[in-house]
């Protein structure tokens, strides 16, 4: 095997990809991995002259054929994980200074905690996105990423660095042609991370399940991302319109989610996640299709009327403060 230019590019990758199958130089090595498929792929003919966006498609998918990738990047996360839970283990038993700078901590390696966790997310993403979505998450690593990162993460930056990277909106450069003359120029067009089978098992299966995700407890970040996959995964049912400036519901007696937004809207503890989920409890009442009957638009508002007052009256809640039910109550 030759040493130089493209064999060469082989054999460090072929090094990266075991230092992560091992866990170990996790920074440099998710680095290297990207680096270089760009690298390969471009220099290979891998990039249409019309496309904007270098990938690494073809290579990426040479190792998900042999090595299963997005697999591997998972076991690295896992790997990583147990490695810190193990080093606090050691602080806790030699009762040792708690950590006070948690993201600027070095667990492992040469690379602080923050540092190692984003890159080995943003490989995740890297796979997935360059792959043009040929390479998949897979719902079943779906749930070891929120168990990791949400039901038992190391320390709460973990969770919150995680879901802002699972609410993160992506957009992707396109070019699109003006006049006949050939002249382009750049547009985006928005991605996802997760496949819509995936954003439906992390919806419904998780987000929608309350032995998975406790209403109470819920933070502002989890609310979020409730919020979020509620409306993609209604509009692709086909119950919600997101076209326009305002979300318009098309369908609302099918609507996926409802009783968890009813129940995260009058249990949680968390004011933001709260007063965030009575409002798009509201707006899904309030801008119901033109198409609807008004003597059935009447009905579903009194139907929330009685139950926000029933909700609020068993919580306890002031309903001097509630803001959401005067918005209402005032338009029916």
């Amino acid at each position: 095997m030759t040493t130089t230019g493209q064999g060469q590019r082989i054999y460090y990758l072929l090094k990266a990809v075991n230092n992560l199958r091992k866990g170990v130089s996790l920074y440099p090595s998710a680095c290297l991995v990207m680096s270089i498929i760009e690298v390969i792929d471009s220099q290979s003919g891998g990039n249409d002259e019309q496309e904007s966006n270098p990938t690494g498609q073809k290579a990426i998918q040479c190792v998900d054929d042999c090595l299963g990738f997005v697999d591997l990047v998972i076991a690295s996360i896992t790997e990583y994980d147990s490695q810190v839970k193990e080093a606090l283990k050691v602080i806790t038993r030699k009762k040792k200074a708690p950590i006070e700078q948690v993201e600027e901590h070095i667990f492992t390696g040469a690379s602080t905690h923050r540092d190692t966790q984003s890159k080995l997310l943003d490989l995740l993403e890297f796979v997935v996105l360059s792959s043009n979505h040929t390479v998949t998450i897979q719902t079943k690593n779906i749930d070891v990423l929120w168990r990791i990162y949400v039901n038992s993460p190391n320390f709460t930056s973990d969770q919150v660095q995680f879901l802002q990277f699972i609410n993160k909106r992506r957009q992707r450069p396109m070019r699109q042609m003006v006049d006949a003359t050939g002249f382009s120029e750049r547009g985006y067009q928005e991605v996802y991370l997760l496949s819509p089978e995936e954003q439906k098992h992390l919806f419904t299966s998780i987000l929608c399940n309350s032995s998975t995700v406790d209403y109470r407890k819920l933070s502002a970040g989890i609310a979020k991302c409730f919020h979020t996959y509620f409306r993609l995964i209604n509009r692709d049912e086909g119950h919600l319109d997101l076209s326009k400036r305002k979300v318009e519901v098309l369908d609302f007696e099918r609507l996926v989610g409802m009783p968890s937004l009813w129940e995260i809207s009058f249990d949680c503890e968390n004011e933001r996640a709260r007063d965030d989920s009575r409002e798009l409890l509201v707006d899904l009442h309030l801008r119901l299709s033109p198409a609807y009957d008004p003597k059935m638009k009447k009905e579903i508002m009194l139907t929330f009327l009685d139950r926000s007052m029933s909700s609020l009256a068993e919580t306890g809640s002031d309903l001097s403060q509630e803001g959401s039910a005067r918005k209402a109550s005032s338009l029916v």
